[in-house]
Parts: structure tokens; sequence; C-alpha cells
């Protein structure tokens, strides 16, 4: 079974990464022209910069979720049976 942390920061990096493509989009659009407002478009760039770098972050948080999961899991396979208390 997944961590539902671990989804709902898949979740967010999709959202981000989607979003920051569009803007991105919007961008290409706004600079078409020769008169286009530069600030506009910087601070679009800002968006998209600040959109992806939420994306990465949040699928370093899924990926790092995931290590913890795995180390859990290996450690217990790697114990040996003799650590196991009895009377």
């Amino acid at each position: 079974m997944r961590n539902p942390f671990q989804i709902t920061l898949l979740a967010v990096a999709g959202f981000a990464f989607v979003l920051a493509y569009m803007v991105w989009g919007v961008i290409a659009q706004v600079t078409d022209y020769v008169d286009y407002d530069p600030v506009e478009a910087t601070v679009l760039w800002g968006w998209t910069t600040a959109l992806a770098i939420v994306g990465a972050v949040a699928i370093l948080g899924a990926l790092v979720i995931a290590g913890v999961g795995w180390e859990q899991r290996r450690s217990r396979e790697r114990e040996p049976l003799d650590a196991v208390p009895t009377r």
C-alpha cells in the first residue's frame, strides 16, 4: 500500500508541472509582439520558475518517502532471527 503523503506529493508535482507548462505557453503568446511588456513577461517567467521548483521539490519529497519505506523493509529482511526474544 502506498503512503498517502507520497501520493499527494506526486499529485502536487504533476499539477505544478502542468501549470508551469501552461504559463510557459502564455509567455510565448505575450512575447510574440514587438511592443510587449517586459515586466509582465518577467513576472510570468518567475511564476514558471517557481512552479517548476515546487514540482521538483515535491518529487524529491516523494522519493525520500519511498526511500525511507524501502530502507525499513530492507532492514526487517536483514534482521537475524536470533534477535527475537524467547522465554
